[in-house]
């Protein structure tokens, strides 16, 4: 009786051993072999998404809603004004691509002039109505940007927050559902906000042509029905028109009559943003008369040479401006005349503001977005370069009351600064998460200038190896450059002569620990908007690739 039950036993063993065996195999049939993937996906856990190569988190991530907006701006909820503070109008006026050395105020600064044997000093400023401003304001000549492009600029303006902090360091790069922005927080204290940024219709010779004022939505990119394009190269749906009660696109004389009769027809206290892109490359080449420009300036501007841009028709004109001074004369010509038409574009809007008795009382900001290299260095434009001429802008502040008027402040910020010092000029709280510091009693007077370092990221454009990674800290004539690229350990670089130039010397640990102090860690940045090939086709016209 034990000898079967033994049997019995082995015999059931041998049979589950046997179809096991049968099940693995036919299980390694399947899930290898034709019916695999579907196994798997039936099967299988979906993997964990790895993070894209430059470290960019999925766009779903930037989309707004209503609880995102709560969560960013519930420390302002319900915190009035700080006790004693006013609520002074407030406009701020970026100019794009525009030298600070073009200015009164820095046309013989050694930080934004640069020995450039292609031309030949100015011999008077460029900017009358800039340079008028200024007199009744202050001139801060210290003053650096935080990106050599327009969007992580703005982005830095409006929320206070280095580019790698902002998550917009390069084109197409969205603002993050969690960091509130400038207007945001100021329409909470009452203010009423506006922005105007100019439009351009793709293959139109110049922007701010032949288009009407309208205001717009938050809708993401251009429309590719009618060709029509940001200019700025910072978009709404991107985030920057968060906080925007209204948000302006179109002509420049109708937007300019649209905002100040808005500005002068509402009696509670307004934030206006306005971006003037007259001094960006094409400066007004496209659409020459002909026969009153060397044709091998238009054929750069319209990009009529093969080539990227940077690689072959930058590098061809910078070949024949080497051994035609002349030619390059009319470039620097070309690029003074279209900053003489930004400034007469901002006078006519502070003139118009005046007009309407707003503007004695108005806290006024006018600045460059970054600057422009006109062969200095090497370069031309701005996707390439981090030096002087691209870094080192013209700001002026301009006080209610003119108080201050023609004091001119020597001492360093950069543009993470200017949100705090809105904001406190508004009397409101400032973000608990900020890379700037408020400078609004030094403005005033009431305090000694803070001697802070600036830092300036971006991804620059560089031959044959697409858009690099840079770093360059800034700190009184010294700069640390720290780049990602292999093979380029960090750099100490002296102001000279010539902009930034490397030295032989070792990096100083109390600077090197000073960068990686500022610069912290880096947020992913949001997924780069894809643009359309209408966009990309303006980009290029840009010079941006």
């Amino acid at each position: 009786m034990r000898a079967a039950s033994i049997r019995s036993f082995l015999l059931l063993g041998g049979t589950v051993c046997g179809l096991g065996f049968l099940w693995a195999g036919l299980w390694m049939m399947i899930t290898h072999g034709v019916f695999g993937p579907a196994v798997h996906a039936f099967f299988d856990p979906p993997p964990v998404p790895a993070l894209p190569a430059d470290n960019r988190v999925a766009k779903s991530k930037t989309e707004d809603n209503a609880e995102a907006q709560r969560q960013r701006l519930a420390p302002w909820q319900d915190h009035p004004a700080v006790e004693g503070s006013t609520s002074p109008d407030i406009l701020v006026v970026t100019l794009c691509s525009f030298r600070a050395d073009r200015t009164a105020a820095g046309l013989h600064d050694p930080r934004s002039w640069t020995e450039n044997p292609l031309r030949t000093p100015l011999a008077a400023s460029q900017t009358p109505a800039f340079d008028a401003l200024a007199r009744r304001s202050v001139s801060l000549t210290g003053a650096w940007a935080n990106a050599p492009f327009t969007a992580p600029s703005h982005a830095a303006l409006l929320t206070g927050l280095l580019p790698d902090h902002s998550g917009v360091v390069d084109l197409g790069d969205a603002l993050p559902v969690d960091v509130p922005t400038l207007p945001e927080v100021l329409a909470l204290y009452g203010y009423r906000t506006y922005a105007y940024v100019p439009v351009e219709t793709l293959g139109a010779a110049e922007p701010h042509r032949g288009e009407s004022c309208r205001a717009v939505s938050g809708k993401r990119g251009g429309d590719s029905a009618t060709g029509r394009h940001a200019a700025a190269t910072f978009h709404r749906g991107d985030g920057f028109e968060r906080g925007f009660h209204q948000f302006l696109e179109g002509n420049a004389t109708t937007c300019d009559a649209t905002l100040v009769d808005a500005l002068a027809g509402d009696p509670r206290p307004f934030f206006a943003l306005v971006h003037l892109k007259e001094a960006h490359m094409p400066y007004g080449l496209r659409s020459a008369a002909a026969g009153t420009i060397d044709p091998r300036l238009v054929a750069w501007a319209r990009g009529d040479l093969p080539g990227s841009r940077v690689e072959h028709k930058d590098r061809k004109l910078l070949a024949e401006i080497a051994g035609d001074p002349a030619l390059g004369a009319a470039l620097t010509a070309a690029y003074d005349g279209a900053v003489g038409r930004a400034d007469a574009h901002l006078g006519s809007l502070l003139q118009a503001i005046e007009a309407r008795g707003r503007l004695r009382d108005t806290l006024v900001v006018v600045l460059g977005d970054h600057g422009e290299s006109l062969g200095d260095n090497g370069d031309l434009g701005h996707q390439g370069s981090m030096q002087p001429e691209v870094l080192h802008v013209p700001v002026v502040v301009h006080l209610p009351g003119d108080t201050q008027a023609g004091r001119v402040e020597p001492g360093a910020l950069s543009l993470v600064d200017l949100p705090l010092t809105l904001l406190a000029a508004a009397g409101a709280l400032p973000p608990a998460r900020t890379d700037g510091h408020n400078l609004l009693a030094a403005l005033r007077g009431a305090a000694p200038w803070p001697d802070h370092p600036a830092l300036a990221q971006g991804r620059l454009l560089q031959p044959g190896q697409g858009r690099r990674p840079v770093d360059l800290f800034i700190h009184g004539d010294r700069a640390l450059r720290v780049s990602a690229a292999a093979g380029d350990p960090p750099r100490l670089l002296r102001l000279g002569p010539l902009g930034w130039a490397t030295t032989t010397e070792s990096v100083p640990a109390e600077l090197q620990g000073a960068y990686a102090a500022l610069a912290g860690t880096a947020r992913p940045s949001s997924a780069a908007r894809p643009f359309s090939p209408a966009e990309q086709e303006q980009l290029r016209r840009q010079g941006y690739w």
